[in-house]
């Protein structure tokens, strides 16, 4: 299955999500667990993006500038502000800012392990481990886990710095982390619900879409995956403020 192919999932995955997110009393709760097949889908190919990329500068550069775009349309949709058309560019932000922060922790490894001793590659996590504490001070959606995620999607899978039993481990617990909560109900039995059984049988279908992947690009339409995001924000946050939210 080619990368095009696999993005189109991951974004209707996305928009039925965001269904459910924003108008809660009409769209069933399962519609949320369907949405997590999308952030490892997309993760996934922001770190394969730079692997491949002859410009990290400017993928870097789309990335803060979608972030900063859909931000209103976002707050208006899913952060139901206290007040009609509320904006906030500094909390609880959108995808696009833990995308843009993954990728900068994966640049900014890059150059530092291009000047370093191979066997002193890890020095360049630490970037990422910053980058982090950024995801908080932002409280960016998905948080640090997704900009971990990234980070070890690109070590792991893409640069392939880790091998073997190592490799497995670490993909394993990187697809993982943004989803613990959910883990950690489900096994310890306090307080799980069908709810976080969906959101788990998500995320294993992303993995799976993911397996399915040829290494082709499939059609090159990288701008839609863009403008998609902010555009379908804005019809739902249009939707609920002028019709649902006081």
């Amino acid at each position: 299955m080619s990368a095009f192919y696999i993005k189109v999932i991951a974004v209707v995955a996305m928009f039925i999500d965001h269904l459910a997110a924003v108008f809660p009393e009409i769209f069933p709760f399962f519609f949320r667990g369907i949405g997590r097949i999308s952030f490892p889908i997309f993760a996934y190919f922001i770190a394969e993006g730079f692997n491949h990329t002859k410009s990290p500068k400017n993928f870097l550069l789309r990335l803060g500038a979608f972030a900063l775009i859909s931000e209103p349309f976002y707050d208006w949709a899913l952060q139901h502000g206290s007040t009609r058309w509320h904006v906030d560019f500094f909390a609880n932000t959108n995808i696009f800012y833990t995308l843009f922060l993954g990728g900068l922790s994966i640049y900014l490894y890059q150059r530092i392990a291009a000047k370093v001793h191979p066997k002193l590659s890890f020095v360049g996590y630490a970037p990422m481990l910053l980058l982090c504490l950024v995801s908080i001070i932002f409280s960016t959606d998905y948080s640090i886990y997704g900009v971990i995620l990234i980070f070890l999607l690109y070590v792991t899978v893409v640069f392939k710095e880790l091998q073997g039993k190592k490799r497995i481990a670490m993909l394993a617990g990187a697809f993982l982390l943004p989803y613990v909560d959910y883990l950690n109900r489900i096994f310890n039995f306090s307080g799980a619900n069908l709810s976080d059984w969906f959101m788990i049988l998500g995320i294993a279908t992303a993995i799976v879409l993911l397996m399915c992947y040829n290494g082709e690009r499939g059609k090159p339409l990288k701008w839609v995956f863009y403008v998609v995001y902010p555009a379908h924000l804005a019809v739902l946050g249009i939707i609920a403020q002028m019709f649902f939210f006081p």
